[in-house]
């Protein structure tokens, strides 16, 4: 049989011993009239449906004596192996709250598999970047088969696959010059079929408080002399980063 994609967790037959991956041999006679049983017990792996989304689990179970050295084949019996991945997404923001207007605030996203399967072509949309007057100074991979760049208006993640019981991340610095409430939304989707959309997306929010530093000086001309104008100068200036 098709051993390729399967990891014996168990068998019962006290009476036979397994030599190879697909082959198990009977430590006694077996008489006329009498038989012989035994079970097994398989996990398919998590990356078993990784090529094609799903397969069919060919099970062809051969007999061969050492009396007669052709073997003989039963029935294939087939299996239809589908799969599902729950993906969990992550996002937190620092710092929380509000933020000083040009203050950098970093986003850090993680997507969890939970299981039970690889999960295929997984791909994360943030729409961090659709927010008015954003600057984008740092954006970068942290952890996992991730490929994350700026696209328009969002940040897109990308892995080919995503094993079952692993992670992937991604940081994202940003800053605003201008007063703004962010509400930061991130989505996350794969082929593979998901049983619970329900952790597939995550919210943040933060207040963006503005700053202006300003500055003033002022300066005298024609000052000494009773009965002559006196001329002052005065200057302001803001250094921003808010109007």
């Amino acid at each position: 049989w098709d051993v390729t994609n399967l990891t014996l967790l168990n068998y019962t037959g006290p009476d036979w011993h397994q030599t190879d991956p697909d082959m198990w041999f009977l430590s006694k006679a077996l008489m006329p009239g009498e038989s012989n049983t035994f079970v097994t017990e398989y996990q398919v792996n998590a990356s078993a449906a990784n090529a094609t989304g799903s397969f069919v689990l060919d099970n062809r179970a051969c007999v061969v004596m050492n009396e007669e050295p052709n073997e003989w084949c039963g029935v294939v019996e087939q299996s239809f192996v589908d799969e599902e991945a729950d993906l969990y997404i992550v996002k937190t923001g620092m710092p929380e709250g509000q933020v000083l207007a040009g203050e950098p605030l970093e986003y850090t996203v993680w997507v969890y598999n939970l299981g039970l399967s690889d999960a295929r072509n997984v791909r994360v949309t943030d729409d961090i970047l659709s927010t008015e007057g954003v600057t984008l100074d740092e954006l970068y991979g942290i952890e996992g088969p991730i490929t994350v760049n700026a696209s328009g208006m969002a940040i897109e993640a990308t892995a080919e696959v995503l094993p079952a019981g692993t992670r992937m991340g991604y940081r994202a610095v940003v800053s605003w010059p201008e007063a703004v409430d962010v509400d930061n939304l991130v989505h996350v989707q794969a082929d593979t079929p998901d049983p619970d959309m329900s952790n597939n997306d995550a919210k943040t929010a933060n207040e963006i408080v503005p700053v202006a530093d300003i500055a003033i000086g002022k300066t005298v001309t024609n000052a000494g002399y009773a009965g002559q104008p006196i001329s002052y100068h005065i200057h302001v200036e803001n250094y921003g980063p808010s109007t």
